[in-house]
C-alpha cells in the first residue's frame, strides 16, 4: 500500500507576488496589467483574515473554491449585487480567464486569488464568510498517493466550517458518488447540518435557480447526473 504523503502546515512560499519567486507566468502578468482591479496577490491575502468584509465595501463576502473557467462566479456575480465573491484558483491561465470574463460582463464584485484551498484559514478569519462554493472538485480517488489532495476530507472542511458564520453554508455539487456518499457522512460529524441533498440536481426542487458550470453542462449532454447538497453552520 502507497504511503500517502501528508500537507505542510504552511502554505509553500515565496509566492509569485514575493522578490524570491523565480517561476514568473505571463499570464499573471497580463492579468496584472490588462485587469489589475480584479486581483488579490497572495502576499495582500494572508494579512487580510478579519479584515475581509472591510476591503469589500462592507458586503457579505462568499467565496467560490476552484472556479474552472468562470461560468458560475460570473453569473452569480451579476445575479447578487449584494454581495462580493472571492474566487480560489490555482491555475494562472484560468485566472486570466476569468477576469477577461467579468471584465466582459462588467463583474466587478468579485475578486480573484492564487492560493491553495488546503490553508483556508491562512486568508480568512473565523466567521468570515457568508457561503462557500464548491462545485466539481478533483476527487483524487485514482491513485492513493494523490489522496492528501482531496478537498473533501476533515482538513478541509473542518476549515470551511471554522470560516463559516453561523448560518452559512457550503454549497457542493459533484459527479462523483462515492465522494459525495463520503461528505453526506463526514459533514455532520464536523457540526454541519445537511439541509439540502439529492443525487440528481436538475430532477431536485433546487434546480430552477442552479448556475450550471461547465463541467455540469458537459456532464447533462453526456446524460450523467448531478449531486448536490447544501450543509450549513449552525
Amino acid at each position: 500500500m502507497a504511503k500517502q504523503r501528508s500537507l505542510p502546515d504552511q502554505p509553500h512560499r515565496p509566492f509569485y507576488d514575493e522578490a524570491d519567486y523565480r517561476n514568473p507566468n505571463p499570464y499573471i502578468q497580463r492579468t496584472t496589467e490588462q485587469f489589475g482591479s480584479f486581483l488579490i496577490a497572495p502576499t495582500e491575502a494572508i494579512e487580510l483574515p478579519g479584515r475581509w468584509q472591510e476591503r469589500c465595501g462592507g458586503l457579505p463576502v462568499e467565496l467560490e473554491v476552484g472556479c474552472g473557467k468562470g461560468r458560475f462566479i460570473t453569473h452569480y456575480a451579476k445575479r447578487s449585487p449584494d454581495r462580493f465573491l472571492i474566487g480560489l484558483e490555482i491555475k494562472f491561465k484560468r485566472i486570466y480567464s476569468i477576469a477577461k470574463g467579468l471584465h466582459r460582463n462588467e463583474a466587478h464584485n468579485v475578486n480573484l486569488l492564487r492560493f491553495d484551498a488546503q490553508y483556508l484559514t491562512h486568508i480568512f478569519g473565523p466567521q468570515e464568510l457568508s457561503a462557500v462554493h464548491l462545485y466539481f472538485p478533483d476527487p483524487w480517488y485514482k491513485k492513493e498517493r494523490h489522496q492528501h489532495n482531496r478537498l473533501i476530507a476533515p482538513r478541509f472542511l473542518s476549515q470551511v466550517f471554522q470560516c463559516l458564520k453561523p448560518g452559512a453554508s457550503l454549497h457542493y455539487k459533484t459527479d462523483h458518488c462515492a465522494v459525495f456518499e463520503e461528505a453526506s457522512a463526514m459533514l455532520p460529524e464536523l457540526g454541519f447540518v445537511i439541509d439540502r441533498q439529492t443525487t440528481d440536481l436538475r430532477q431536485s426542487p433546487w434546480a430552477e435557480n442552479n448556475i450550471e458550470t461547465e463541467f455540469e453542462t458537459t456532464f447533462k449532454k453526456l446524460g450523467i447526473s448531478c449531486c448536490y447538497l447544501r450543509a450549513t453552520r449552525p
